[in-house]
């Protein structure tokens, strides 16, 4: 079965790095030496990263002609960090750390402290005991307590001792009353501004990933949403022709076939708790009798041809989750005693998320999930 061997060089965690060195900030890991010399060149004191969730290098491919400016300005193929996904890999772009420094390993994580199953970024908990098996909202919000870190917008700023770095999340212009079109127009008016106050500005956007979640890879609403993308990128480029522009994305996706545990013999049987920590696609399981599990894992023909199994011990030992001294104790504790993570596109989900009909998902080992071009605008 495929396995895959971590870039060390050309990842987002090095392109943070060159980041950080282009600022003159302490760096945590390699730069990428093209991006260094691209920054270098270029002569320009501000910069701009967009990061457009899930456009990774074959979304990109597949509407090229609908981001033609953007797919025309492609400079470098590079890698998400594992498992591409957003919890994990925004993380990494925005501290220059890879996930097992950072302890964001995916949407959902078990926390000792609270005995926990908690998606991250909501700081909501599978309720076990529910007979509903719903969500419920955490007394405590996971990331400014137990996930607690330090960003390079921090570096920069404390380096320049002002603020010169800002972040601008198109999620929080998501309301109400507002169409999807008008909240990317309101995000980008402020991004706008940013780049004219700031040095460094980093513009995330959910588009395409919280529609292709919902409707699939090939959909007529991921081409328009693309192709507003794209003139935004457009626009702001050519208005600050003083401004490095890097575009990319955090991973890639792909349509997926659901499996529910519960509905594999004996699979949750096994389990000391029937919930999947992680991500669907690289599925971290705690297991009460790890002979029955493996036993369940080989006669399975889902799991054993669609699925690799890696213990706790093989999953540190190969630095799937990144090349560091330092393993963060929040991260070994949301790993199980064995990952399964889909080879194709095959993805796992529990009674907690089997509501959730994802048509599309990521955070598997395949090339649509891990590889990203970064797009580089204005570098001449």
């Amino acid at each position: 079965m495929e396995e895959i061997t971590l870039s060390k060089d050309k990842s987002l965690v090095n392109l943070a790095n060159s980041i950080l060195k282009f600022f003159g900030c302490k760096t945590y890991h390699d730069s990428i030496s093209e991006v260094d010399e691209l920054l270098k060149k270029s002569n320009k004191k501000k910069i701009c990263v967009f990061l457009f969730d899930a456009f990774g290098k074959v979304i990109l491919e597949k509407y090229k002609d609908d981001a033609s400016f953007m797919y025309d300005h492609r400079f470098l193929k590079i890698n998400s960090v594992f498992p591409p996904t957003t919890v994990a890999c925004t993380t990494s772009i925005n501290t220059g750390k890879y996930p097992i420094e950072t302890g964001y390993l995916g949407w959902t994580q078990y926390f000792k402290e609270v005995d926990k199953f908690v998606d991250v970024f909501p700081s909501t908990y599978k309720d076990e005991s529910s007979l509903e098996k719903t969500t419920k909202k955490l007394n405590i919000n996971i990331q400014d307590t137990i996930l607690k870190i330090r960003y390079i917008f921090n570096d920069i700023n404390e380096k320049y001792n002002k603020e010169v770095a800002k972040s601008l999340m198109s999620f929080n212009y998501m309301k109400k009353n507002i169409s999807l079109y008008d909240a990317n127009e309101n995000w980008a008016k402020d991004v706008d501004k940013s780049i004219s106050e700031n040095l460094y500005t980093y513009a995330y956007n959910i588009f395409p990933d919280s529609m292709m979640h919902e409707k699939g890879v090939d959909n007529i609403d991921v081409k328009k949403v693309i192709i507003q993308i794209n003139s935004i990128v457009k626009r702001l480029v050519n208005k600050h022709k003083d401004t490095l522009f890097l575009a990319l994305s955090d991973h890639g996706m792909l349509d997926v076939k659901q499996i529910n545990i519960n509905d594999i013999p004996h699979f949750v049987d096994t389990l000391t708790r029937p919930v999947i920590a992680i991500e669907g696609r690289l599925a971290s399981f705690f297991v009460k009798n790890k002979e029955e599990f493996l036993k369940v894992y080989n006669s399975n023909d889902i799991l054993n041809k669609h699925f690799l199994l890696l213990s706790k011990k093989e999953v540190l030992e190969k630095s799937y989750f990144g090349y560091s001294e330092y393993l963060n104790p929040i991260a070994l504790e949301t790993i199980g005693d064995y990952l399964l993570i889909s080879l194709d596109e095959y993805s796992l989900v529990d009674n907690f998320t089997s509501s959730v009909k994802f048509k599309a998902a990521h955070a598997g080992l395949t090339k649509e999930e891990r590889e990203i071009y970064l797009m580089a605008f204005n570098d001449k």
